[in-house]
């Protein structure tokens, strides 16, 4: 197993990058009415420099849908208005923020078209972004496409015949923009202008202007152009993109369809910035996506998801993101192989599951339509869809639906219904618990062998009460030879499968990565029972917090939710640790008899009960089998003394909660005190005949107070006393990764984030950021310190904000979150 270390240095920054921002604020997905439909946008536009100044005209033809006497568009407020004409006459208006209201000069009515001509300058306050010699536009995010160009900026309201756009920029800029450039005009004052037609429907965020001292790569793939504007110096690595761009586009052509743009080109670029955006029919790529497969196949799957298909609302994004994030894995899988399929799922995994500890978003109408759970959660929506129902099924599916709704837009709903036509059986659940729902199947496993039956004990943790209904695999182990057993299903909280197999050397959940999970695998032999007698109190939980600390395996027995556990239950575990709280009569006969069944099968047994020596005072079993009695004294005295030499109390010292009264007892014959408040006063016992340790105080009144021992003391005392082992893990293959909430070691070596790892075996350590994408990687062995300066491959320092660090060798994984 991997035994690493990791020091982190933290600046509470968030993070604001890209795609991604959690505190953005986002325009409702229809806030006007919209009683018409935009045909064709014609943007003739002039930048400036140093590109942060437009000036333009934008012409709308549009096609009434109602009767209408005024309609609603969208500017920036940023701009002026120059002129505004509706069919050449000069029209009236009105501006609310970023919207405008027009008085048309004549009504519209259904099926009629009309012109709408505005001429605007101003400084864009978003969607414009200086980059190396020139400038883009950014519009993916929060509708800014109306700070650059006059429209109705909602994403279900397509263009259905395209957009023209004419730019005039300096003579030394190329810019590059939709469609096909048709002709370059020579200007005064050394400018040139380019004019760009693109004749597919498009919707306004992916309408876009990437300009710089471009140098042109061209090829032809299957008789139309594959372009990259590329920045001086990197036409390596833009050649590289196109060798994959073929690669991914010939998996995309088979699984979906040809290329949707085909008549046009598909086209690539460089630019600033450290994201990458989908523009239809060329796709911009900022510093740190520029040598990435994974996001080169993410933004080539857009131009069928996310281009010509286009979510309904923006609450639908998953159609978008999710869809395309699943083809990015496909499409590294036909760069990397099968396995960098399966790697890429798993890392999208670990970030979605951390995402999901964290936010405990929904993937519809999720508070940040651009979030990581709405990406790699949604892509593995998409992988456990295809494992319900099969390849033969998914991916005419999948075509289907693209043909449906190709050149317009889709939702959730349609990719439902189309997906319950080739199933043939409803999908309500399936959708519902996947993409309304929040957060993950928490799985707790134990497994034991019994006579011819492996028996398998799932529990659902997760604590929103929704329990999920999924298909698990299992993979059983025998030395080196791996037997998958499923999918066996489960739809409740808990479950038990009795397989008829041989005991396994080890036993993996998910073997195979089919399912959106975490999964902690234990055997009963490595685990202890805590038995929560406590009357619905809080008692058991300082006991899981410490046991879970010592590194065993627990099953938590609620008594007020199941009753008494059964003998069943209670003899596949190591030891029991059973807690009453303050409860005042704890023990009935019924109880009595199962502590005797606990005592006679020699399982170890803690037993923790502050008022049980009052209840049981002249009982056999207070006296011969606890070894004490009760003496009728009480203390609210807070030193709790251990014995000299004692196993249990160790010679320690205990500050115990004053305000709490506790009956303490004498020791009987058959009792060997351990730990006691006055000379007279026992408080904890142990029965040297048998596994036995009793104590009137509970682990969670014990206060940590300076100058004596913790509850953390007591407990180990008591575990090495009963001589109990902690477990190997038995998920090391595919165990989901663990995220830690604390920091062990903070370096601060001049603003590096350093990594002090102790790596036994090769291990690879990769920096993600939240979408879980990667930033860094390294290879390292043995005893190593890294330092990272917070930069990408590029020498480029990125945003502050969170970030993780996985460790992954051949056989495990471990995640952390950082802050930088």
């Amino acid at each position: 197993m991997l035994l690493c270390l990791l020091m982190i240095i933290a600046q509470l920054n968030v993070f604001n990058e890209g795609k991604f921002d959690p505190q953005q604020q986002f325009y409702p997905d229809s806030v006007l009415p919209h009683s018409y439909n935009v045909l064709h946008y014609n943007i003739d536009i002039e930048f400036f420099p140093p590109y942060d100044s437009i000036a333009g005209t934008t012409l709308i033809t549009a096609q009434a849908v109602n009767t209408i006497d005024s309609i609603p568009l969208h500017l920036g407020g940023e701009h002026d208005i120059d002129s505004l004409m509706v069919n050449a006459v000069s029209a009236t208006y009105t501006r609310e923020d970023d919207t405008i209201y027009i008085d048309l000069p004549s009504t519209q009515y259904p099926g009629d078209e009309f012109d709408v001509l505005i001429g605007y300058a101003g400084k864009p306050t978003e969607g414009l972004e200086q980059s190396f010699s020139g400038f883009y536009t950014n519009t993916q995010v929060d509708h800014a496409s109306k700070h650059w160009f006059a429209c109705f900026d909602q994403c279900w309201d397509k263009a259905d015949s395209g957009v023209t756009i004419t730019v005039t920029v300096p003579d030394n800029l190329y810019p590059a923009a939709n469609g096909i450039l048709l002709s370059v005009d020579t200007l005064s004052g050394n400018r040139l202008r380019f004019n760009w037609d693109h004749h597919y429907p498009i919707t306004t965020y992916l309408i876009s202007v990437m300009a710089d001292e471009y140098i042109i790569l061209e090829r032809t793939y299957h008789g139309y152009p594959l372009k990259y504007y590329a920045i001086s110096g990197y036409q390596s690595l833009a050649e590289q993109m196109l060798d994959s761009t073929e690669i991914i586009m010939e998996l995309f052509d088979t699984l979906i369809d040809t290329f949707p743009f085909k008549t046009e080109k598909h086209a690539q670029a460089h630019s600033g910035g450290y994201n990458a955006m989908e523009q239809q029919t060329c796709i911009r790529y900022g510093q740190w996506a520029w040598n990435r497969g994974d996001i080169h196949a993410h933004e080539i799957a857009h131009s069928w998801w996310g281009d010509a298909v286009t979510c309904i609302t923006f609450d639908e994004m998953f159609i978008n993101e999710g869809t395309t994030s699943y083809y990015e894995c496909l499409g590294t899988g036909a760069l990397r192989g099968p396995q960098g399929f399966l790697d890429h799922l798993i890392d999208q995994r670990s970030g979605a599951l951390a995402f999901d500890d964290y936010y405990h978003w929904p993937i519809l109408n999720s508070p940040n339509p651009f979030g990581t759970n709405v990406y790699d959660k949604g892509s593995w929506f998409h992988h456990m869809l295809r494992q319900l129902i099969g390849d033969s099924l998914y991916f005419p599916a999948m075509k289907e639906f693209y043909h449906t709704y190709q050149g317009g837009n889709a939702s959730t709903e349609d990719l439902k219904q189309i997906m319950e036509n080739y199933y043939g059986q409803d999908l309500d659940w399936f959708f519902h618990q996947w993409l309304v729902e929040t957060d993950y199947p928490d799985l707790y496993v134990i497994w034991w062998h019994e006579q011819d039956s492996l028996n398998i004990f799932v529990k659902q943790m997760q604590t929103t009460g929704f329990y999920f209904k999924i298909p698990i695999e299992f993979g059983l182990w025998y030395q080196d030879s791996l037997v998958v057993r499923g999918p066996l299903w489960m739809d409740d909280s808990t479950i038990t499968f009795s397989l008829h197999e041989n005991t396994p050397d080890s036993l993996t959940v998910d073997p195979l990565i089919k399912l959106y999970h975490r999964a902690e695998v234990t055997i009963p032999k490595d685990s202890v029972l805590i038995v929560d007698d406590d009357g619905g109190g809080i008692y058991n939980n300082k006991y899981e917090e410490i046991l879970d600390s010592l590194g065993f395996g627990l099953l938590v027995w609620d008594c007020s939710a199941k009753g008494l556990p059964p003998d069943s239950v209670l003899t596949r575990y190591q030891a029991v640790f059973w807690t009453t709280g303050r409860v005042v009569d704890p023990v009935s006969s019924v109880t009595r008899d199962k502590l005797n069944f606990i005592i006679s099968q020699q399982i170890p047994l803690a037993l923790f009960s502050s008022f049980l020596p009052v209840q049981l005072q002249g009982s056999q079993f207070l006296s011969d089998t606890l070894g004490c009695i009760y003496n009728g004294d009480s203390t609210i005295t807070s030193e709790l003394t251990g014995v000299i030499g004692d196993p249990v109390g160790n010679s320690m010292q205990w500050w115990v909660m004053p305000a709490y009264q506790n009956y303490t007892f004498d020791i009987s014959s058959c009792g060997v005190g351990s730990a006691y408040f006055n000379t007279d006063d026992w408080a904890i016992v142990r029965n040297p005949n048998m596994p036995l340790v009793f104590s009137i105080v509970e682990a969670r009144l014990i206060a940590n107070q300076s100058g004596y021992q913790s509850s953390y003391e007591l407990i180990e005392n008591i575990i090495d006393y009963f001589n109990l082992s902690v477990g190997v893990e038995e998920n090391p293959l595919v165990q989901s990764p663990r995220q830690v909430n604390f920091v062990k070691t903070i370096y601060r070596d001049n603003g590096d984030i350093t990594f002090h790892i102790k790596a036994i075996n090769p291990t690879r350590l990769s920096v993600y950021d939240l979408s879980g994408r990667i930033i860094r990687s390294w290879n390292v062995q043995g005893d190593i310190t890294i330092s990272w300066r917070g930069d990408d491959p590029g020498g480029i320092l990125l945003p502050a904000g969170r970030y993780f660090a996985v460790l992954r060798d051949g056989s495990a994984f471990d995640q952390f979150l950082m802050i930088r």
